[in-house]
């Protein structure tokens, strides 16, 4: 797409009225409105569709508006080892994250895009950009733009500090940050947390910020589970920390030593993180969608006792099989669970709490089914791909003064 027209000094308009006034004039030659997304995801198109992480919200703006094309910008190559020897950390899996966000990813993350938008000049009236891993270009306010995310850097930096490892990148990548949201047209939210971070950390006005929820790479079952016989607890992440997977070792010994038959699945961790606890399984990293599939089925709760958590998509898929959840009354989790109808909240790093929770539902099975059902309707009436998009149309055709 063009940038704006230079305007005279006596017209200064904000950087809104800007896009609107671009995408005024590209209504005039077409109908509704044409859109290229923005991903640092690896999406691949693949015939009619794109697949991967992220890919299904794009599917589905797709199935409201005229998608162009999609960028996927990544750091590869030369770029990528060096920004892996300038950000090295001793620790794994800090060394993994700081390689990936800093200011150097962003920058070049920026500079792919600015390539790829100049690449669609005259082609699209709006940019659909997922996340802040980087700008729209590099002047960002010259381009008409909305965005989506699950997260900021301020909340990262607030609740689990291991997701902000460059200590000294801090203050830049905030300021890059801020800039991105104060040029959006419109902030998608997944979750009314992040809203809040987004209105008080990163002063951006409230009626910018529209929750929308999300949803994840699955399919919702038309119907839910309805055998709730096997007294399994499932578990799934692979930052087991961060997912309160200690705590719930710690609640574990608790419903053992009441439930002896009971057993927790754990998938995640390549290998087992804990001495041997009876009961407790540890199935490792699991790719196969098919045997993913088939442990929720044989579970009869799914338990995320998240000490941070933005947006749990495993959670919306157990969700989506019908099963009840079990997570922490805080973060986005607790806009998911209404704790007593599709599931139960217990307080972030409570052990004892979880392991009654976890009892409360192993020793009433029936009650697990009927939260499991209406877990089940949760997600199809908020937590879908095609719902999510839904609640973004509207505000998409107001800022943008086009109709589909």
């Amino acid at each position: 797409m063009a940038q704006v027209d230079v305007l005279p000094a006596r017209q200064q308009l904000s950087v809104a009225d800007e896009a609107k006034t671009h995408m005024s004039r590209a209504a005039m030659r077409f109908h509704g409105v044409r859109m290229v997304g923005l991903s640092t995801y690896s999406i691949l198109f693949d015939r009619y569709r794109y697949t991967g992480k992220g890919a299904d919200l794009f599917n589905n703006l797709w199935n409201h508006f005229k998608l162009v094309d999609l960028g996927v910008m990544e750091v590869k190559g030369w770029h990528k080892w060096y920004h892996r020897m300038m950000y090295f950390h001793p620790k794994r899996s800090v060394w993994s994250t700081a390689a990936r966000m800093n200011v150097l990813a962003f920058k070049e993350h920026t500079r792919q895009a600015e390539e790829f938008l100049k690449s669609k000049h005259g082609q699209y009236d709006l940019i659909f950009q997922l996340h802040t891993m980087m700008s729209p270009g590099f002047k960002p306010g010259s381009r008409p733009y909305v965005m989506a995310t699950d997260n900021t850097y301020i909340q990262s930096e607030r609740y689990w500090n291991s997701w902000v490892p460059v200590k000294r990148d801090r203050n830049q990548w905030v300021d890059m940050e801020t800039e991105v949201y104060q040029n959006a047209l419109t902030i998608f939210s997944w979750s009314e947390f992040t809203r809040q971070s987004l209105i008080n950390d990163y002063g951006i006005a409230p009626e910018k910020v529209v929750v929308t929820g999300s949803s994840g790479n699955f399919k919702v079952d038309e119907n839910p589970k309805d055998d709730f016989s096997h007294p399994i607890a499932l578990f799934v992440g692979l930052e087991f920390e961060r997912k309160g997977g200690y705590i719930l070792l710690d609640a574990w010994k608790k419903v053992q030593a009441t439930m002896p038959e009971a057993q927790l699945w754990i998938v995640g961790p390549r290998k087992p993180l804990a001495d041997p606890i009876p009961g407790v399984h540890w199935k490792g990293r699991i790719f196969d969608r098919d045997m993913l599939n088939w442990m929720f089925q044989q579970s009869r709760v799914f338990v995320l006792p998240s000490l941070f958590e933005p947006f749990a998509m495993a959670m919306l898929e157990a969700m989506g099989m019908g099963l009840p959840c079990i997570g922490t009354d805080a973060f986005g989790t607790q806009e998911m669970i209404k704790s007593g109808v599709n599931g139960l909240l217990v307080k972030t790093g409570d052990a004892s709490e979880l392991a009654d929770a976890l009892l409360t539902l192993r020793q009433n099975p029936d009650l697990a089914k009927k939260m499991g059902t209406q877990a089940h309707t949760r997600v199809l009436e908020k937590f879908t791909w095609a719902n999510v998009v839904s609640r973004m149309v509207p505000q998409i055709e107001q800022v943008t003064g086009l109709k589909i």
